[in-house]
């Protein structure tokens, strides 16, 4: 052997030495990235799901407004009803009773 052959091989023995722990950091490094990746792919889909429930939501929020505004759309109806039929009652009975009594009615 050379010398120049047994300097490139102290050299190499030499680099080799000094790159097993930076290996042994990347490779663990490598994992560390693994065990993310999996764990946000496994967030991501989580999230996809959320954003699924959250517009199927969003549907019924809109479904249910629409029927909160048609239930009082029917009250305000219904209530209207029974003004004009109590008012209506009302006067049938004021018209009655001046009858009854014999007075005279105004409306005439």
């Amino acid at each position: 052997m050379t010398t120049n052959d047994s300097l490139l091989k102290q050299i190499a023995k030499l680099i080799d030495t000094k790159l097993k722990p930076i290996k042994k950091q990347l490779s663990s490094t490598d994992a560390k990235v693994a065990s993310l990746a999996t764990k946000v792919a496994s967030h991501d889909a989580r999230f996809a799901s959320l954003d699924t429930k959250i517009e199927a939501l969003d549907a019924k929020i809109v479904v249910v407004h629409k029927r909160i505004t048609q239930c009082q759309e029917e009250t305000i109806e219904a209530l209207s009803e029974l003004i004009q039929t109590g008012y209506a009652m009302h006067e049938k009975r004021i018209r009655n009773r001046e009858k009854h009594l014999h007075l005279a009615q105004p409306h005439e």
